[in-house]
């Protein structure tokens, strides 16, 4: 499926257009993955989430960037 940039039709990308056999393996592997996490402690989690949280502050800019692309969000409400 294309995603493209509605203020000026530009192909910004494609991602795939997924049917039932896709979803199903989606779910098993968000499964497989709730299991392994909730193996986890809270500390570790707490720490993936801090270092998650950081990583979305270190690429806020090019992630605002392909949202407002992708959506007619203006740029300072997109950061």
């Amino acid at each position: 499926m294309t995603v493209t940039d509605p203020a000026s039709g530009e192909v910004l990308g494609t991602v795939p257009d997924a049917g039932v056999s896709e979803t199903r393996r989606g779910i098993e592997a968000a499964s497989l993955a709730f299991d392994a996490i909730s193996r986890t402690t809270a500390n570790e989690r707490a720490k993936w989430l801090r270092d998650l949280g950081t990583a979305i502050m270190d690429n806020q800019m090019p992630l605002a960037e392909l949202l407002t692309r992708e959506s007619p969000k203006p740029g300072a409400r997109s950061r």
